[in-house]
């Protein structure tokens, strides 16, 4: 009786070594399955956040790049500064995309090495500059200057101009209130105006200019346009006013 019972539990031993040996091959299956689902996973995530800022709970920000994250360090400036940088045609999603065209050096084979580069070489550089530079002295956003004439001031210029092209800016117009939805047109400044913030004698030393406007009474915001004669492309700088007390 005693040697029966004794069978049965090497028996029942056996089964459940085997039950476990298979549970490890199942176990490792697993394992192996979980691990390339997770490494496509992770590789389709690395596309997905490639170039993206993020921000944690706690407020610290980081931009992703090559599975790292890098924490941004913002820079310090303030808000008026960041009022005068014109604002670009459009928004993006993805730093990459503002660096597209530096993202990988160019391929040279051998065989192109001092030859001329392409005709389009040119017309992608002119397209990725960033236009002029306009600013508005007075008034400041917020003012409230006193309806009738007002003598407004600022400076514009291309930073893609050469020496011999001067300024880069050939117009500066002042729009009341928005000139693509009928905005009306105050004046066309004067350019040639000294420019305080440059060295007498370079480059950008009549980068200045004035316009003499007539402000109506009331809540307005003055658009500044700048048009490049290098690139063609405009820029505006928007000022919101109060001219007088509205009733």
């Amino acid at each position: 009786m005693l040697m029966g019972d004794s069978s049965r539990m090497h028996v029942v031993a056996a089964r459940v070594g085997a039950a476990r040996r298979g549970l490890g091959w199942a176990v490792t299956v697993l394992a192996l399955a979980t691990s390339g689902a997770t490494g496509v996973v992770a590789r389709q995530a690395d596309l997905e956040l490639q170039g993206r800022v993020f921000q944690r709970s706690d407020g610290i920000m980081y931009v992703y790049k090559d599975g790292l994250k890098y924490r941004i360090q913002l820079t310090d400036v303030s808000d008026e500064v960041i009022d005068e940088v014109p604002d670009a045609d459009s928004s993006v999603d993805r730093l990459d995309q503002l660096f597209a065209g530096s993202a990988s050096p160019t391929q040279v084979s051998p065989s192109s090495i001092g030859q001329a580069p392409p005709p389009t070489a040119a017309a992608t550089t002119q397209e990725s500059l960033p236009g002029p530079y306009i600013a508005v002295a007075s008034p400041n956003p917020g003012d409230n200057p006193l309806p009738g004439g007002y003598l407004m001031q600022g400076k514009a210029f291309d930073p893609a101009a050469s020496t011999d092209q001067g300024t880069g800016v050939d117009r500066v117009e002042v729009f009341l209130d928005d000139r693509d939805r009928g905005g009306l047109l105050l004046a066309e400044a004067r350019l040639g105006v000294p420019n305080p913030a440059a060295a007498p004698g370079s480059q950008f030393a009549l980068a200045g200019w004035q316009a003499l406007v007539s402000l109506p009474t009331g809540v307005h915001t003055l658009f500044v346009y700048a048009h490049s004669s290098v690139t063609g492309k405009e820029n505006v700088v928007r000022v919101p006013i109060r001219a007088a007390a509205t009733e």
